[in-house]
């Protein structure tokens, strides 16, 4: 078979991708990031291709590991169907054995070191979420990837719990230090009963009007947070950050400061 020809696909387009598509025995999914490239260099469709590529180069069958790829562009990229056998998340026992792999995800696996690769969908989320990174918690990608995560548990009928991290079968910390498994199923919790999607997401409307603050809004423990810097300038300010590393201060400046 050919090289998977990668193409942009929204979140409806990627889940009836997954619908149409030879994604039947979907029992589990593995989250992942890219580590490289990170959130700055992802240029989206280009990116992609590119991890294609460096995947082709060495020596990937079809040229590409994980099933789908999340992007910061807002996107989601096909990459191999579930049923190529390949090495995207297998247990490699020589050097992470069984007593090693998540307890829950050893009993699904039942001695199969290849079972992650047959019944996991593999999505990987571009950005390096090790901490002091990319941030998890305002990244679209990661988003994204909670996004689809929760419609595929949805359309599978599985429960959070068969959500697993690359680092449950190898010895790495894919998907990053700063993504915890609890984090992650709460958030997929609250995409299930009905709330914190991307897809319909909170916003922040500044008035008069109908202006929308992009700034990564969200509800945690009963607390929104969002990103300072939209806000601010949102309503007028101006942000001086340059002090921030060597005084731990932020500046705003405008309004009645001027």
């Amino acid at each position: 078979m050919g090289a998977i020809t990668i193409k942009a696909h929204t979140l409806e387009q990627a889940l009836s991708s997954i619908k149409q598509g030879r994604y039947e025995r979907i029992k589990a999914i593995m989250l992942h990031h890219t580590w490289v490239p990170n959130i700055a260099q992802d240029k989206g469709l280009s990116t992609v291709q590119g991890i294609q590529r460096a995947h082709t180069k060495a020596g990937a069958q079809d040229g590409i590991l994980a099933n789908w790829y999340s992007s910061n562009d807002g996107m989601l990229y096909n990459g191999r169907p579930l049923y190529y056998a390949n090495w995207a998340h297998a247990a490699k026992l020589k050097s992470h054995p069984w007593d090693k792999v998540d307890p829950a995800l050893r009993k699904l696996m039942d001695g199969d070191r290849m079972w992650c690769n047959r019944y996991c969908l593999g999505i990987e989320t571009i950005g390096n979420f090790e901490i002091g990174r990319d941030n998890p918690k305002t990244s679209r990608s990661m988003a994204l990837s909670l996004d689809l995560i929760a419609a595929v548990l949805k359309l599978r009928g599985l429960p959070v719990e068969r959500v697993f991290f690359h680092r449950d079968v190898d010895p790495k910390t894919c998907p990053g230090t700063a993504v915890s498994k609890a984090w992650v199923r709460d958030q997929l919790r609250a995409r299930l009963a009905g709330g914190g999607s991307s897809t319909s997401p909170l916003r922040v409307i500044l008035l008069p009007g109908s202006t929308v603050i992009d700034c990564h809004p969200e509800v945690e423990a009963g607390v929104t947070r969002c990103d300072l810097r939209p806000v601010a300038e949102g309503l007028g300010y101006e942000v001086i950050a340059e002090h921030l590393s060597t005084q731990n201060k932020l500046y705003l400046r405008g309004g009645d400061t001027q």
